[in-house]
């Protein structure tokens, strides 16, 4: 497709926007060194709230075990402002973790295939990439995806900037 050099593109409603997982999400969290670390904590955790104390101190342990490899400040994200409750919408947009599950570690069927090292970083990057659609049903409201859906909009992400020439 060819656009007009003053071609002008229309947001198809007021509020449009791509949001990829979450709002403010770490870029660090993007390193599968860190979000299968943080996966495989969850998944020993399954039960166990996210401010809980042994949550807290896996988050340490993670920290420590991948010191040299990334810098991210997991040890201070623990207790009540952890890491899942500023960015726990990065994994329930993936489908790793349960979206109705508030506040209680549990990981969805795929997460526990992911934490539990059935499906390669390959095979979920290839997942992630066929499956994760705008609006984002996991962690959008009904409301906001169904002005995406009135408008017959629905787009595939990661998968079109690979289709990129």
């Amino acid at each position: 497709m060819t656009f007009d050099i003053n071609f002008l593109p229309l947001k198809p409603f007021a509020e449009f926007k791509w949001r990829w997982a979450c709002l403010t999400c770490t870029e660090s969290i993007n390193d599968p060194v860190v979000l299968l670390g943080v996966l495989g904590r969850m998944r020993k955790l399954e039960g166990h709230t996210y401010s809980s104390q042994a949550f807290s101190q896996e988050l340490i342990s993670l920290e420590n075990d991948i010191r040299d490899s990334i810098n991210i400040n997991l040890s201070g994200r623990g207790g009540e402002r952890n890491l899942i409750r500023n960015s726990g919408q990065y994994w329930k947009a993936l489908g790793l973790t349960n979206e109705q599950r508030r506040g209680t570690i549990e990981l969805t069927p795929f997460g526990r295939r992911v934490a539990d090292h059935d499906i390669s970083q390959s095979e979920f990057a290839t997942v992630i990439i066929k499956t994760l659609t705008l609006p984002n049903k996991k962690i959008q409201s009904t409301e906001e995806c169904n002005k995406w859906i009135n408008r017959r909009i629905e787009i595939k992400p990661l998968k079109l900037l690979l289709n990129l020439h």
